[in-house]
């Protein structure tokens, strides 16, 4: 029914000259991995513009290959497939910042233009807070995170098999069966109730913002 690219991703080329010593490839001089006019991500969006035409009317999918800090050579390579795989795209050691997170707006302004986004939170609590993340709390934020941006085309995946437990068929827990409606509108910023404003402190002492999304049969927070 289609095809999928694994690690279709505008760093893919530069993360991996390191693995031979003094390696270099001569064709693809690397200046700036998320440039959109370097001349390996030139011909690497003109290899999935040729395989997608070929395909017809069956799917293309592209591994994105993890979140990013910059979103521009990702539009690029999804304009020319049907969708993506955002591997590791929820890592609960990543720090959203601002009000409006490019980690959920860049998968809602995707779907909106009809492109699909299987979403991928990291599993790897271990490494985050002190050890105070159990299994169940990642799980818990991965799918609260992927209900913020959850639109027509968009699918939800927790890993299991990047951490202490390598089995993938563990990927799927209770929470993901409860049914909370369809969504009332997009996500906002949820007041904390003993500061003035959505971003304050955790009792840890952590900076912590609240995002929250309302369903017709649940509160997402």
């Amino acid at each position: 029914n289609g095809i999928f690219f694994d690690n279709a991703s505008g760093n893919w080329l530069s993360s991996r000259l390191g693995i031979v010593s003094g390696g270099k490839i001569i064709e693809y001089p690397f200046t700036d991995k998320d440039s959109l006019d370097n001349a390996w991500n030139a011909d690497h969006k003109q290899v999935l513009s040729e395989a997608k035409a070929a395909l017809g009317h069956r799917f293309s999918i592209i591994n994105t290959s993890s979140y990013q800090s910059n979103f521009a050579w990702v539009g690029s390579l999804l304009s020319v497939a049907d969708g993506s795989l955002r591997e590791f795209w929820f890592d609960i050691n990543n720090a959203w910042g601002p009000s409006n997170p490019a980690v959920l707006d860049d998968i809602i302004q995707s779907d909106q233009t009809g492109k699909i986004n299987l979403i991928w939170a990291r599993d790897n609590y271990g490494t985050c807070c002190n050890g105070q993340i159990t299994k169940e709390r990642n799980q818990i934020w991965g799918l609260s995170a992927y209900y913020l941006l959850h639109g027509v085309h968009t699918y939800f995946k927790w890993s299991n098999d990047t951490g202490g437990e390598k089995v993938n068929v563990r990927s799927w827990f209770p929470a993901i069966e409860y049914n909370i409606g369809q969504p009332r509108g997009s996500y906002y910023l949820w007041p904390v109730t003993k500061t003035d404003h959505s971003t304050g402190l955790d009792p840890n002492g952590y900076p912590v913002t609240i995002y929250a999304r309302q369903f017709t049969n649940a509160l997402i927070l």
